[in-house]
């Protein structure tokens, strides 16, 4: 990675215009709840007496209110140190300098960029999905001498495999393939896996919520397909052959009990 030059600042204002009052104001349309206290008191000012001329930039307001002020680029979705160096990595991807204004409550500052080279780096957390609507009414009975058999397997991700080498899922004592009886142990099984099948499901069922996906998919390196509901992904956005792990999640709640199970979480390029 080359070595990135100082960026050119040649003025560097500090925005201390009527900063009594913009704070007086700005305390004042927080404690009412007033946004339109907000802009026309605190923003409009200082925006105002810093924007210089056309094509200047803007941090610290939201982007439809900095577009209403004639800004011609605001900061994302980042908040913080994030949204400014967002701002700022979005001017020398642009090749475009100019004046950035940066708003924090009833204060400002400005600081006027020329020349802009840099190595752009962004990274981020998956983006969030729509919580799921209610759950249908109902919920399903749960047995609970089950579910205590069930549950290291379940949550441990491990399948019975037999002395034939067999595998099976759920763990069977009895292997179908060799006949033997408890003759199987239980092994962990590879988290990656990618799409075979995959279907929305809109029909409510007691204790679900709808839409949601499910998806047969096939495990890396082992001879084994499982169903699992999709998770952190929108309804009906995973196509077959998507790649992804397995992720343990909570997928009901059965007479009080947490039901806990594995969830396909499709990898983030394939997320919709």
């Amino acid at each position: 990675m080359r070595s990135l030059p100082v960026l050119n600042a040649e003025a560097l204002a500090a925005a201390e215009v009527s900063q009594t009052e913009a704070l007086a104001a700005m305390e004042a349309a927080l404690a009412a709840h007033d946004p339109r206290l907000v802009r026309e008191r605190a923003w409009r000012p200082l925006l105002s007496s810093l924007r210089g001329g056309d094509g200047f930039h803007v941090v610290g307001i939201p982007a439809a209110a900095a577009a209403a002020f004639g800004a011609e680029r605001a900061a994302g979705a980042l908040a913080g140190a994030a949204g400014v160096i967002d701002l700022l990595a979005a001017m020398v991807e642009a090749d475009r300098g100019g004046r950035v204004v940066g708003v924090e409550g009833g204060r400002a500052a400005a600081l006027d960029l020329g020349e802009l080279r840099a190595d752009v780096h962004r990274a981020g957390r998956r983006g969030l999905v729509d919580l799921p609507r209610a759950a249908a009414p109902g919920e399903i009975p749960i047995s609970l001498s089950g579910y205590d058999r069930a549950f290291p397997a379940r949550v441990g991700f491990k399948a019975a495999r037999c002395e034939c080498g067999e595998l099976s899922l759920p763990p069977r004592r009895h292997c179908l393939r060799c006949g033997r009886q408890a003759a199987t142990t239980l092994v962990e099984l590879p988290r990656r896996a990618s799409v075979y099948s995959v279907v929305t499901v809109h029909a409510p069922i007691p204790g679900r919520a709808v839409p949601y996906s499910l998806a047969v998919v096939e495990l890396d390196g082992v001879r084994l397909r499982l169903l699992a509901p999709v998770t952190d992904a929108r309804p009906g956005t995973t196509a077959i052959g998507s790649l992804g792990a397995l992720v343990l999640r909570r997928v009901a709640d059965r007479e009080g009990v947490p039901d806990y199970g594995y969830s396909f979480q499709p990898d983030e390029e394939e997320a919709g």
